[in-house]
């Protein structure tokens, strides 16, 4: 069994090689910072294809789990890493991921009251800092950074869903304006 489409259909949108030192400099095209990635996960038994199967990165996670001191400690690492969390079912969580969007709603509305497609897309390229035409959850937690609003990390994932209708992994310019026009609160 293949488990490569979570990293290789969407891993362009949350995997930005632009902060490469190598990159930068003109060493290492995308595309090959990119399978070097892929590559870290296929460990010392991988055929270093840049196709990860389902027992390749079980097995990274499975070694990588050895050398961390506890269970709690390697959940953590995973939910910080991969912007993750276990599954909050709460009344409590869940009235707190609505609070959490009603406030990004209003903060985004209060640079710009009246819905203006102009400043939809002003908006889109001020928090699109990669300018790779989708918003990642990296660039989210900076949004909201940049609109002054607090919010702990395992709300990230959830609250990143409300506005990624289709599931792709990133924000793209429709799915914001959506959200401005009819926010899902």
């Amino acid at each position: 069994m293949v488990f490569y489409s979570y990293f290789n259909l969407a891993l362009d949108k949350i995997y930005h090689v632009e902060k490469n030192k190598e990159f930068i400099a003109g060493k290492k095209t995308k595309q090959e910072i990119l399978n070097e990635f892929l590559n870290n996960f296929e460990g010392p038994k991988g055929n270093k294809d840049g196709i990860i199967t389902k027992e390749e990165f079980t097995d990274y996670y499975t070694d990588l789990s050895m050398s961390i001191p506890s269970d709690e400690y390697f959940v953590g690492l995973i939910e910080s890493a991969w912007m993750i969390v276990e599954k909050e079912d709460t009344v409590a969580y869940k009235e707190q991921l609505n609070q959490l969007v009603k406030s990004v709603y209003v903060k985004l509305i209060e640079f710009m009251p009246v819905y203006d497609e102009k400043m939809v897309l002003k908006l889109f390229k001020e928090f699109n800092k990669s300018k790779s035409g989708a918003i990642t959850i990296d660039e989210m937690i900076s949004m909201l950074t940049r609109l002054c609003i607090s919010a702990e990390r395992k709300y990230m994932t959830d609250l990143f869903k409300k506005f990624d209708a289709n599931k792709s992994g990133a924000i793209e310019f429709d799915e914001f304006g959506v959200f401005l026009k009819s926010p899902p609160l």
